[in-house]
């Protein structure tokens, strides 16, 4: 009993480690049994393990997530339980969106509530499991990123391989702050969408969370203010084998003009191969081509984005450490 207890506190510890620095929230109590309102889920209660939120920086609106923390050894991540959890956590948050009960706890207060979704956050705490995930999900949608159901709710789900890249990235921020070399006032940094189709931000420039999507895509963007002018750091999951992995930020600073305003973008990355600066240089060189002034184009280009490999950290505690922390 001891043991399952630790393991499932280190989910939740490493959650809200993680999700600090992407600049969510959380709201309410945790573990928390609540009536089923459905009569057709044939369930007494739902659990809810904790419920974060964030401010939707497009529609100045707050998201929620109803989250499931799953902690799991390599050999018991497989496609029953994963999916099994997906299903589970679907119907609890579509009754929640129903249940006074729920609202009154977890969204009290809140005039201004855009959506509420589910969260599986998946941890593997063994640190071992080399199995993709994406192959449970496929028989639950088509998209890897998130699963519609009847309804408007979703379940995203972030994944094992998901866990690593976010601690990792967190662990990279939080460095470059303490080292001083990104702002640590939140009035002068944050996770920035140069790209968003549907408009401008309707809040503040700075101080912006990571949205679920850009959490679950390629590149996680963060702008902050350098001497009179500003630099972007690009996190990136994948590893940089093949030029055209790096061909849409590039195009995305170029249409954005943010290769001329930005003082520097620094493409940073836990899992890069080796391969990684010879795809970045061609990529330079084949997007130049199509410039006016391939030369000059590719120049600039070089001097304003570089390449970085973050180090990558273990993201497990020590049981022991988890047991003492909480009687601290």
């Amino acid at each position: 009993m001891s043991e399952t207890i630790n393991t499932s506190e280190m989910a939740r510890v490493i959650f809200k480690e993680v999700f600090r620095h992407l600049n969510w929230k959380k709201f309410g109590p945790e573990d928390v049994p609540w009536s089923c309102v459905n009569p057709a889920h044939n369930k007494r209660q739902h659990p809810t393990d904790s419920v974060f939120y964030y401010d939707n920086p497009f529609t100045n609106k707050k998201v929620f997530f109803n989250v499931d923390l799953k902690s799991y050894a390599a050999n018991t991540i497989a496609k029953l339980p994963i999916q099994g959890a997906v299903k589970s956590l679907y119907i609890a948050t579509q009754c929640a969106t129903m249940s006074e009960e729920w609202k009154q706890i977890f969204l009290q207060g809140f005039s201004d509530v855009e959506e509420v979704n589910g969260l599986l956050f998946v941890y593997n705490h063994d640190n071992s499991c080399i199995k993709d995930m994406n192959e449970y999900l496929a028989d639950l949608a088509k998209n890897d990123a998130y699963f519609t159901f009847k309804g408007k709710q979703k379940v995203y789900v972030i994944g094992h391989d998901d866990v690593a890249y976010l601690v990792n990235v967190t662990n990279d921020l939080k460095g470059l702050k303490g080292d001083q070399e990104v702002p640590l006032d939140t009035t002068e940094s944050g996770f920035f969408y140069p790209s968003y189709s549907g408009g401008r931000m309707q809040i503040s420039d700075w101080d912006t969370p990571a949205v679920i999507e850009s959490i679950l895509g390629s590149w996680l963007l963060y702008r902050y203010k350098k001497d009179n002018g500003f630099s972007i750091i690009a996190y990136y999951k994948g590893r940089g084998d093949d030029y055209r992995e790096f061909i849409y930020l590039i195009d995305m600073v170029t249409v954005f003009q943010l290769i001329k305003t930005s003082l520097c973008i620094d493409i940073r990355a836990p899992n890069l191969s080796r391969m990684a600066p010879s795809s970045l240089e061609a990529a330079f060189e084949i997007y130049s081509k199509e410039s006016l002034n391939p030369e000059k184009s590719k120049n600039l280009l070089s001097s304003k984005i570089k390449l970085t490999t973050i180090p990558t950290v273990k993201y497990g505690f020590q049981d022991t450490l988890i047991s003492k922390r909480n009687y601290e």
